[in-house]
């Protein structure tokens, strides 16, 4: 019985392979690495300015909307 379970995990340990490409944990590496961040910071940033505009303009007609300071606030 026991050399039966030894050969299915034999077997099975074969069939597992390691993931090619990049993992979590791995370093970081300039090529993957950047544009993604850059895309990120973009949209970041644009989620930044679209905040503060609809902040500023809720003002001016006298509407205060505190969730789009709020959101400004998180974005600075």
């Amino acid at each position: 019985m026991l050399d039966h379970a030894e050969e299915i995990v034999r077997r099975a340990s074969n069939v597992i392979q390691a993931p090619f490409g990049a993992d979590l944990g791995s370093p970081p590496s300039p090529l993957p690495d950047v544009p993604v961040t850059a895309v990120f910071l973009v949209l970041f940033f644009a989620g930044f300015v679209i905040n503060l505009i609809l902040f500023s303009r809720n003002r001016g007609n006298e509407n205060h909307f505190l969730i789009s300071l709020a959101l400004s606030g998180t974005y600075y």
